[in-house]
């Protein structure tokens, strides 16, 4: 189980910052030569990927114009090492619009388990028809356009070019990529400087900058761009890795990767270490993030009090049962089949019917009967799954915490308790030669009832045993309904990468326990 843990947070580090990346190379001005509203010119664009100082992946770039639609698309690749083993991320977005700067369409690929996950968007005179598909399952529905003022990919690409002949000492854009689903993601960059920067060979004039994004913030990267707006060069900090994007030709890109090995650097090392981990029944915790706010949700058994900035003191007390927001119980997203929880797949219903046998009517005893049976039915509790959907897991019995949580939370919906996925903290002895740590993990959280009528969102860890089934040494950073997909629910786990800090001020553990203790 400890190794499951620290790939967990490699993976969340790993795809975090390729979702940023991708992000800001995308947000960033190409070049532009047209005097349309979006910026016709046409762009073929090759960036080397550095990360830890090794080349980690690359990233393509294209605009090409059409008759009267411009497409803008971007293809991006990592490998991350995990000790001999290295593990593949890809994605890949296009943007199609008119060149009066009209969104017509946009879709995003991700490539991150067996089964690449496709989100397709048409926009409508008043809404969004998202498709998306992931192996055999498809689901259409709409969402609202993004409110505000926004602009397409190559629109925004001309305006960035148009400010900065104009002499702009500061940009914002406000802009729609693919990958990011219809949320618009604001863009600021400053001037700093006029200076020149060595690019496939020469000497270039550029202006160096410094951009941040609104889906990162306390991230911001310092970047050298040509008068054009095109990105040169690209430097940030990004969950405590130094991430390098270097302009390239096609054959440089492509040139074989050297991928960093990430685990050893993903563990979080508190002040002081946990004794008997796993019998822990209360404790209490001071978090804090360096330069940046920290909003971490209550549960059941989780109270968060703000310290101050970017400092929170977290409680978790297995015997407390404080009720779910009253919004959370009629919220249809909690019962939902998705890509990756998919109730309705007959090999789930199945697995249901067998976990609950002999458990009777009572919800909670049903829900802790189906995560014994998941414990037992991932056989190959391995670090070699990228993302598996709860049906791929169903059938491969194979996977890490992420795929028993998964399989968990489609499990209890298929069977009407209404659950979702918690992303977090967990203590274990020893990883890596490293004792007492903290490693990122995932785990469900049911619906259920507590003390009455009372509903609260109770934890179960699929990959414990029987025995013990929970301790208080899990701290839930963030909570997703998996709606969104697994990925964007990752992007406010992102600043906490490499920089959160744990004190542990106090922890207690079952009565008998204590007593043996000082028997001893």
């Amino acid at each position: 189980m400890r190794m499951l843990i620290a790939n967990r947070l490699m993976r969340l580090r790993a795809t975090g910052l390729a979702l940023l990346l991708l992000a800001v190379l995308g947000s960033v001005a190409l070049p532009a030569r047209g005097a349309g509203a979006a910026d016709p010119g046409d762009h073929d664009l090759w960036y080397v990927l550095e990360m830890a100082g090794k080349r980690a992946g690359y990233l393509h770039a294209t605009q090409t114009a059409g008759g009267d639609h411009i497409v803008t698309a971007s293809l991006i690749k990592l490998a991350i090492r995990r000790g001999e083993t290295t593990i593949e991320i890809q994605m890949t977005s296009e943007f199609v619009e008119t060149r009066g700067g009209k969104p017509v369409s946009m879709k995003a690929v991700q490539s991150l388990g067996a089964a690449p996950v496709t989100t397709e968007y048409v926009f409508g005179g008043t809404a969004i028809t998202q498709t998306t598909t992931q192996g055999r399952h498809i689901t259409t529905t709409e969402v609202p356009l993004p409110e505000g003022a926004w602009l397409t990919p190559a629109a925004g690409n001309g305006y960035v070019r148009k400010r900065l002949e104009a002499g702009a000492k500061e940009i914002t854009v406000r802009m729609v990529d693919a990958m990011m689903g219809p949320t618009p993601v604001t863009m600021t960059q400053r001037i700093l400087e006029e200076t020149t920067i060595e690019t496939l060979g020469k000497v270039v004039p550029a202006f160096k900058t410094t951009t941040s994004l609104s889906i990162a913030p306390g991230m911001d990267s310092t970047d050298y761009i040509d008068a054009n707006g095109v990105q040169i060069r690209s430097t940030a900090n990004i969950g405590g890795l130094d991430i390098t994007t270097i302009l390239a030709d096609r054959a440089l890109a492509l040139s074989e990767l050297d991928p960093p090995e990430l685990m050893a650097s993903t563990l979080v090392k508190p002040d002081q270490p946990i004794k008997r981990a796993r019998g822990v029944q209360r404790a209490t915790y001071v978090l804090s993030l360096p330069e940046g706010g920290l909003t971490l949700p209550d549960t059941a058994v989780q109270r968060v009090e703000q310290v101050g900035e970017g400092t929170v003191r977290v409680t978790v007390d297995l015997a407390a049962c404080a009720p779910a927001a009253g919004d959370d119980h009629g919220d249809g997203s909690y019962l939902k089949s998705t890509p990756g929880l998919d109730g309705d797949d007959p090999e789930i219903k199945a697995l249901v019917a067998k976990a609950i046998r002999g458990a009777g009517d009572d919800k909670a005893e049903r829900a802790e009967a189906m995560r014994r049976f998941v414990f037992e039915h991932i056989e190959k509790k391995d670090l070699g799954v990228g993302f598996a959907t709860a049906s791929q897991v169903a059938r491969t019995r194979q996977g890490d915490c992420s795929e028993h949580g998964a399989l968990l939370v489609a499990m209890l919906r298929s069977d009407g308790i209404p659950s979702r996925l918690a992303t977090g903290l967990m203590y274990v002895d020893e990883f890596l030669g490293k004792e007492g740590v903290f490693g990122y993990h995932m785990w469900a959280q049911a619906l259920l009832p507590c003390e009455g009528d009372k509903l609260a969102w109770k934890d179960l860890d699929g990959t414990f045993p029987r025995t013990p089934k929970f301790d208080a040494t899990h701290i839930v950073l963030a909570v997703s309904s998996g709606d969104d997909g697994e990925l964007n629910s990752m992007v406010a786990l992102v600043p906490m990468l490499g920089r959160l800090e744990v004190q542990v001020e106090e922890t207690g553990h079952r009565s008998g326990e204590r007593e043996k203790e000082r028997a001893k």
